[in-house]
């Protein structure tokens, strides 16, 4: 084995490493106690900081969080010229093209179907939004998160797939947008 060869002791190695260690470290009550100690100390400072001084710092972390938000959110409201024709809104191409791919005749079949499309829209948008930026949210990244719920086996049962990939695109867009 190595110790033999190495002329290493077990015993002589743990007495050198305590006697290199500081005192309350090579005895264990003394370093058990002295770390209760230095914990109470650490809360007291941390209670004892001004509380105009915490509540700058929380909301400078709220800001931060919703400045991300808001730059998704703008974005979003920025792309929606390239997708949304001139003199509409994203409300009104969004019922016109549900009206195209959702051709169920009955009022509570065609809501149903479109909640369902809906909601798979908004999980899968849970998933990705912490990955997404405001740099890159981009029409290329819009069209490529609706495709990819487009190919869904789910989603390939519905017939019109153009009208389809269009509602998609403009449902992400408005959730984007409404933060």
């Amino acid at each position: 084995p190595y110790s033999e060869l190495l002329i290493l002791n077990s015993n002589d190695i743990l007495s050198n490493a305590k006697v290199t260690l500081p005192l309350w470290h090579s005895i264990p009550l003394l370093s058990k106690i002295i770390g209760f100690f230095a914990k109470l100390r650490k809360n007291k400072v941390n209670t004892d900081k001004v509380p105009g001084l915490i509540q700058q710092e929380d909301q400078s972390t709220k800001k931060r969080t919703l400045s991300k938000r808001e730059a998704l959110a703008d974005t979003a409201r920025t792309l929606s010229s390239h997708f949304v024709p001139e003199g509409s809104t994203i409300d009104r191409e969004l019922d016109a093209y549900c009206k195209q791919w959702n051709k169920l005749i009955t009022k509570e079949a065609h809501a149903q179907l479109t909640e369902d499309v809906n909601a798979l829209i908004r999980d899968y948008m849970r998933k990705v939004i912490n990955t997404i930026s405001a740099q890159t949210f981009t029409a290329d990244r819009i069209e490529t998160l609706a495709n990819a719920l487009c190919r869904t086996p789910n989603m390939q049962k519905i017939t019109e797939h153009e009208a389809l990939f269009m509602y998609v695109q403009l449902y992400i867009l408005r959730l984007v947008s409404n933060g």
